[in-house]
């Protein structure tokens, strides 16, 4: 029979488990690090906090998607028309992606599982254009490690709206790629695993008709649950997501009394889901929904104002490495901060101008980008004494 594990032998591995699985955290979560976005703007979260950087070659009125190595060292970036390579170069290959640059969403760079140097950049076109979703893909290790567009604007189905997301797949290595089809109730899931991307999506029609282009499609950082805004109609919705099958299911659709709400996101821990209106004229506010207040009529009634600005429209909402969350303050050099955003109410410390961008200019998009907080590697004991190793969503 085996024995138990001696006390020392416990907790050796506990140290082990500190000394080489700690490494493995920090070089995990450089992803997100570097942001290229607006026109000209940009900001390093190497340090710790938000730096602005101003030699981005990006101009853009919405979305766009950047990378970096795991280091925080800067890959490549795109508006969804244009690949631009770390030293702010058009890459080879990488002009006329299928995405608009007045696109929600146009873009979302995405690692090939079991690769170290494919990564794909899936698009969407404005207003829902017969262009539809793409996937490009890039080779890091092409042109001496500056990269190159090796497959342009690979089609995936059309028409669809201005939003496209990613998480994790429940297996802990694969992704969901997550589109919504224009003028229907469709959200599409495709499956992208080290084979590539599965051509036939998961298809669940469910929600209101989108007959609106403008709004973000975010994911909770732990996959399961995804929100939307749809601004042309002041409709903003919550789902739950399947990470095993790619269903979309359990709609809450809110109250139409927003107005022009655009950017969604969700706090680090999952708890927090925030809409940021763009209506200009009036004031233009950031509110906060508890998902953990119980019923879909518990969760809606939870909505506080816990920011807002006058005269200015707020765009963009973007989780940041930091775990803050970001807010653009459209034609201004400044980025709005929630800077607690799990804590309840104002408790989340709403600041409007947290953020100066120097010489960029921030328009309607913040690189949209998976959550570092998704993909954490955590090593754990197993029952029968080895160590193993899992992802922790």
């Amino acid at each position: 029979m085996k024995q138990p594990l001696p006390l020392f032998g416990v907790v050796l591995k506990f140290l082990l488990l500190t000394i080489f699985a700690f490494p493995v955290l920090v070089q995990a979560q450089e992803e997100n690090n570097i942001w290229y976005f607006g026109n000209g703007a940009g900001v390093d979260f190497n340090s710790g906090s938000p730096v602005a950087l101003t030699n981005g070659a990006i101009f853009t009125t919405e979305g766009c998607a950047s990378i970096a190595d795991s280091s925080g060292n800067l890959l490549f970036y795109t508006d969804g028309v244009t690949v631009y390579n770390k030293v702010h170069n058009a890459m080879v290959n990488g002009v006329g992606l299928y995405g608009g640059n007045s696109s929600s969403q146009s873009s979302i760079i995405v690692k090939m599982p079991g690769s170290s140097t494919l990564y794909y950049i899936f698009t969407t076109p404005d207003q829902g254009s017969l262009a539809g979703l793409n996937y490009s893909v890039v080779d890091i290790s092409l042109q001496g490690g500056l990269g190159e567009v090796t497959i342009l604007n690979s089609p995936m189905h059309t028409p669809i709206g201005e939003k496209v997301c990613a998480t994790r797949h429940s297996n802990g290595t694969d992704y969901w790629i997550v589109a919504h089809e224009f003028a229907t109730d469709g959200f599409y899931a495709f499956h992208f695993s080290s084979s590539g991307v599965n051509p036939v999506p998961v298809v669940s029609n469910i929600g209101i008709i989108h007959n609106g282009y403008h709004g973000y499609l975010k994911f909770t950082p732990d996959g399961t649950k995804i929100g939307l805004a749809v601004g042309e109609s002041n409709e903003i919705e919550l789902f739950d997501f399947d990470r095993a099958t790619g269903v979309v299911s359990n709609p809450i659709l809110f109250p139409t009394i927003y107005n022009y709400p655009y950017g969604v996101e969700f706090s680090s821990d999952n708890s927090k889901f925030y809409i940021a209106e763009s209506g200009v004229g009036i004031t233009s506010g950031i509110y906060q929904f508890d998902m953990l207040a119980g019923s879909p009529a518990a969760i809606i009634a939870s909505g506080q104002l816990v920011g807002s600005t006058t005269n200015q429209y707020l765009g963009p909402l973007q989780l940041g490495p930091d775990g803050k969350i970001y807010c653009g303050r459209y034609l201004t050099n400044y980025l709005a901060v929630i800077d607690n955003p799990n804590a309840l109410g104002l408790a989340c410390n709403y600041i409007d101008t947290a953020v100066f961008l120097s010489s960029g200019i921030c328009m309607f998009g913040l690189p949209n980008q998976i959550p570092k907080f998704n993909f954490i590697p955590v090593a754990i004991f197993s029952g029968d004494n080895h160590i193993c190793r899992r992802n922790v969503y």
